[in-house]
């Protein structure tokens, strides 16, 4: 059996090989980068979509928490918190566990 048959990749990557199509302009901008930052051109092209991944995540989270503090309390998140409150005043400032 063939080690590719097994998944196994030899060669100096371990990742996936795919070709893109780069405005000129970019290609120049990214040469220049790996050039001064003394890194392959592969590697500035990863480092870039990990961080554009990372953005995305953050906004589709900000969004998600966005669309859940958006909505009013129900009348039962209302009284859970009023609750809550009441205990806490109560129980928990009545002791005075701050005095030594």
């Amino acid at each position: 059996m063939r080690l590719i048959d097994k998944g196994m990749i030899t060669g100096h990557t371990n990742g996936m090989k795919i070709a893109i199509s780069v405005p000129d302009d970019l290609c120049a901008e990214v040469d220049q980068i790996a050039k001064k930052s003394k890194i392959p051109r592969s590697r500035v092209f990863v480092i870039a979509v990990r961080e554009q991944l990372k953005d995305l995540e953050s906004k589709c989270l900000l969004e998600s928490l966005n669309e859940a503090y958006s909505t009013s309390d129900t009348p039962a998140e209302v009284e859970a918190r009023l609750a809550f409150q009441r205990h806490f005043f109560e129980n928990v400032l009545e002791k005075d566990d701050f005095e030594g």
